[in-house]
């Protein structure tokens, strides 16, 4: 009995822990603060321009499609000075 009390609220625990990750780092401050890779799906019919994080915002420029443009995957990359954590935020175009 115990041991299942034990192994209860340590699944409670860790399900609070990560809803409480989750809510207060959202996936571009988690990306910039830990690394890894974003993904962002733009709005059909537009394409990214320019990128770049202020702080832990990210900001990208979009404008309209031309007829004959084939939509891209881009990427940003950060490069840190330490090469410990580095991020990617890849932009999906769509028509």
């Amino acid at each position: 009995m115990k041991k299942r009390t034990l192994i209860f609220w340590g699944i409670i625990i860790i399900a609070v822990a990560y809803i409480v990750f989750v809510f207060i780092f959202p996936e571009n401050k988690r990306t910039v603060l830990f690394g890894g890779t974003m993904e962002v799906k733009v709005e059909p019919g537009q394409k990214v321009i320019t990128a770049t994080f202020r702080g832990t915002s990210l900001f990208y420029m979009t404008e309209p499609m031309d007829s004959g443009y084939i939509p891209k995957t881009k990427t940003l990359h950060e490069k840190s000075g330490r090469g410990i954590i580095e991020s990617e935020v890849k932009f999906i175009e769509r028509r």
